[in-house]
């Protein structure tokens, strides 16, 4: 093979594999993020306006458990529920 296509391969190759990596390792994340945006698609009482959204992620280690995903989705609401 021409050493053009050796070099072209073994980028692909390098690009394919870096990119398994961090999709492999960010699923608990987007998992995270997917919880959060259906806990943000519960409808709140009329009169309630969401004033900030997030959602915190972390992974902990230890426990005897291993590693423990972490996911809190949060809403900061101000609301009047009194007529």
């Amino acid at each position: 093979m021409n050493n053009k296509y050796k070099l072209l391969l073994l980028a692909a190759l390098v690009i394919t594999i870096s990119w398994a990596t961090v999709h492999f390792f960010n699923h608990d994340k987007r998992a995270a993020k997917d919880f959060a945006e259906e806990f943000y698609a519960i409808p709140l009482p009329p009169k309630t306006k969401v004033i900030d959204q997030d959602f915190n992620y972390g992974v902990y280690y230890g426990g005897g458990l291993g590693e423990v995903a972490d996911d809190q989705p949060w809403l900061r609401i101000k609301s009047c529920l009194l007529n």
